[in-house]
């Protein structure tokens, strides 16, 4: 009888133990969980370090991709300045082989007025085939420049002038102010031009020369006659005179103002050639 009781007090005590074991195993457990779930939360966040890296990082990218734009963008700019250059000297040596022409042809007129205003009295007396000719010759040519300034109006309008370098600039501004100082002058040699044609449209007959000269060339007169002039006047000679000094010395002046754009073209072509290594 003891024994059986022993037995069930055993086999009851046995069945508590391991009925209670869950009670004291669970909280271990979850003591476990929450360790872990603890130290998980620690390691997620990021030591000070690590964002100045990571923000070192970001910045560096980002200059160097700054860098990058901006060497490209040089690399363009540098290229376009180039190109500008070298169609800039191309314009310059076409304006000035052009004013060599011109001034040649400007120097051929003043000696003819000369000429004609040393022998003046002659001329309006008796209208000689030379003085004729020259005469003819002054009225049938008049040159006009044209100003090859096709690279000049993109550098100014096109904000190129910036690419160019600062002396390079200087110069490039300075040949054109020259050019446009030389064609005040020219506009008011074309002026007296006119005038001089107006003037000798009512001075001369051009029927009673062709008629007699058998030519409309009249720069080629082969002879003269005083019946040539329409009015026999003074004072319109006097007049004519005037008009024909005046020309003269626009003539004078306007060789001098173009071959001041020579000068200064040449230079500026040469300029350019060796500041940027052109050959």
């Amino acid at each position: 009888m003891v024994n059986r009781i022993n037995i069930g007090l055993v086999k009851n005590s046995a069945e508590n133990i391991s009925s209670e074991e869950p009670d004291t195993v669970t909280p271990n457990h979850e003591t476990e969980n929450m360790e872990v779930h603890h130290h998980t939360h620690h390691y997620g966040f990021k030591n000070w370090k690590i964002y100045l890296w990571e923000f070192i990082m970001l910045f560096l990218a980002v200059f160097c991709g700054f860098l990058a734009e901006n060497q490209r963008e040089y690399m363009v700019e540098r290229k376009r300045e180039k190109q500008y250059i070298q169609s800039l000297i191309k314009d310059v040596e076409t304006d000035t082989a052009n004013l060599t022409i011109i001034t040649a042809e400007y120097l051929i007129t003043k000696n003819k007025i000369d000429t004609i205003l040393t022998n003046f009295d002659g001329f309006t007396k008796n209208f000689s085939a030379s003085e004729g000719r020259n005469y003819f010759s002054i009225i049938y040519t008049h040159n006009d420049f044209i100003y090859r300034d096709r690279t000049m109006q993109q550098l100014k309008n096109a904000g190129g002038l910036r690419l160019i370098k600062a002396i390079a600039s200087d110069s490039i501004v300075a040949y054109d102010a020259a050019v446009k100082d030389m064609f005040m002058q020219l506009d008011y040699n074309t002026v007296i031009y006119i005038q001089l044609i107006d003037f000798t449209n009512k001075m001369v007959s051009y029927r009673k020369a062709i008629e007699e000269n058998k030519t409309k060339y009249l720069d080629k007169l082969e002879t003269g006659n005083a019946g040539f002039w329409i009015k026999q006047d003074p004072v319109l000679f006097e007049q004519l005179y005037n008009l024909l000094h005046v020309y003269y010395l626009t003539n004078k002046y306007s060789i001098y103002r173009m071959n001041n754009v020579k000068k200064r073209g040449s230079d500026l072509i040469n300029f350019l050639k060796t500041e940027y290594h052109q050959e």
